[in-house]
């Protein structure tokens, strides 16, 4: 019976985790650390061998642990008690697949580590790698991938000429050298004196099966190329993922402040009030990158993707947001701060991972604050010219558009869309605190649902959240295809949180904001501790 890496993939999700995908079939390549699984029965041996990155990635993955945690056992080339806890687990998972996938007469009878101090014995790696097995390079999002190793058919190891029973314990201590994963118990069956005379059929039906395994492994390698070079083909600025998800992020000290406009013509919606953030928290430098997206969730949904992986992602839904924050916050070990309810998030009070930040603090951040905690000075605003800070249509750009008259705004809009692109982040000056593209480059989400009367009933108020229930998300910021003034800090619009694009409508005399597609990103916070 053969096994198909679509088995595999099928198994581990829904054994270990449902992130992990089979990337692509490789060839034989058993590196020179792992661990390694031995089932037997009277007719067969079936070997696993996983190099330590996988194994290491598939018992870390279901916490979604640092990619530190999988170096640290690479490194130290060895399982702890609570490791080699999971690691037994997902043994025996194996092996119950195994027995439906295969034989139902499978029993375990060695598992063993190997590494460079202590290679795999010569014998057994003369023997894997004297057939043609199914291997697969597994992919977990923000884990390094590595080669898994199936040997499905191999027949029992048989006993040298010349030796009796007496020898056979002498063997087993060759052929098994290396530590031992599992106590296999005093009433394990001997499967090493079971050894049928030769016959033909045995040693026909072996060498039909490695066949088969060659030519599917032929196809299958045929196969990925194929579809590899026509993805490389269609899309030639693809982002790659790498190992590892580097954060950058900046204190924010917490504080009062007046938030709002602080013009003379103000909207309805922006009038100043004066609001407290109680605590500091951590905001990210610049917006969620193409790159850092893509490592975490495993694609790229930017329609900008030509600019670049140091660009800002976008078209990314409020609600992708929230779910990034959350495999955030477990892939660098912190609590999640969401939970589903129904059709609705909840933010869980107290929690100290990554979350999308309030209206309050968003627009704290961007304002660029320095007081004692972050200058050693006053509490004096330190503004840095917005022409300096953000990516938005300047004068510049609206002069070549002086053909299309200003009632035509919606038409602007658009041409305008054709001259301009969102930029790599942090390729202009930073705030006071060293944020980047506070304004500009793209819209941002927040936690808040938005509220028109937000002002009034928020004044004096310490830590508003917004309402408990909405139908649209606050965006802050503006973006590339903005015009001066959206991009202020006080400048709120909204969007229904499954949408990336529209046109923003306000039930007070405010006007309308066209939201076009490829202009919406976010970055994230976490409360300090």
């Amino acid at each position: 019976m053969s096994i198909r890496s679509a088995d595999i993939e099928q198994f581990l999700r829904r054994e270990v985790d449902s992130s992990i995908r089979v990337q692509r079939t490789i060839g034989l390549d058993l590196g020179s650390k792992g661990v390694a699984f031995q089932y037997k029965s009277a007719e067969q041996t079936i070997w696993i061998v996983l190099e330590y990155t996988t194994a290491a990635s598939l018992i870390l993955a279901p916490s979604y642990a640092p990619l530190q945690a999988v170096e640290a056992i690479v490194a130290r080339e060895t399982f702890q008690d609570d490791e080699l806890d999971k690691l037994g687990t997902l043994h025996h998972a194996f092996l119950d697949w195994f027995n439906t996938m295969f034989e139902d007469q499978l029993e375990p009878t060695d598992g063993r580590f190997f590494s460079s101090s202590e290679p795999m014995p010569e014998d057994l790696s003369r023997l894997l790698r004297s057939v043609e097995p199914f291997a697969a390079m597994v992919s977990l999002m923000g884990y390094p991938e590595g080669s898994l190793h199936i040997f499905v058919g191999l027949p029992p190891e048989p006993i040298e000429d010349g030796e009796g029973e007496g020898d056979s314990g002498a063997q087993e201590a060759s052929v098994g050298q290396g530590a031992l994963l599992f106590d296999l118990g005093e009433d394990q069956e001997d499967y090493q004196e079971v050894q049928t005379a030769s016959s033909v059929i045995p040693f026909v039906f072996q060498w039909l099966i490695r066949a088969i395994v060659v030519v599917a492994a032929i196809l299958g390698g045929w196969t990925v190329y194929e579809l590899w070079q026509t993805q490389r083909e269609v899309v030639q600025a693809v982002v790659q993922p790498t190992k590892q998800i580097r954060t950058h992020q900046v204190r924010i000290p917490g504080g009062s402040f007046i938030m709002g406009c602080t013009e003379i013509a103000c909207a309805e919606d922006e009038q100043p009030h004066r609001v407290t953030v109680s605590r500091d928290f951590f905001m990210l430098e610049s917006e969620v990158t193409q790159q850092q997206y893509l490592e975490l969730m495993g694609a790229n949904p930017s329609q900008n993707y030509q600019c670049g992986k140091q660009c800002p992602v976008d078209s990314v839904t409020w609600e992708n947001a929230v779910v990034y924050a959350n495999r955030l916050s477990r892939h660098q070990g912190y609590d999640e701060c969401y939970r589903t309810d129904g059709d609705h998030w909840i933010w869980i009070e107290g929690c100290l991972g990554w979350r999308l930040p309030t209206e309050a603090e968003w627009e704290r951040a961007a304002l660029g604050v320095r007081n004692s905690k972050s200058a050693g000075s006053s509490d004096d605003v330190s503004i840095v010219p917005l022409e300096k800070t953000a990516w938005y249509v300047d004068k510049k750009v609206t002069n070549e558009l002086s053909m299309v008259t200003a009632t035509e705004k919606a038409r602007q809009h658009q041409m305008i869309r054709l001259l301009v692109e969102s930029q790599p982040v942090c390729s202009k000056a930073r705030n006071g605190y060293g944020l980047c593209d506070m304004s500009g480059n793209v819209w941002e989400w927040t936690w808040d649902w938005y509220e028109a009367d937000m002002p009034s009933k928020t004044h004096n108020s310490r830590d508003p959240q917004g309402p408990a229930l909405g139908r649209t998300k606050v965006l802050k910021g503006g973006a590339f295809d903005s015009l001066l003034a959206d991009i202020y800090p006080h400048r709120r619009i909204h969007l229904a949180p499954w949408a990336t694009m529209g046109e923003s409508r306000f039930t007070i005399e405010k006007e309308p904001v066209d939201v076009l597609i490829g202009s919406v990103g976010f970055r994230v916070v976490r409360t300090a501790p």
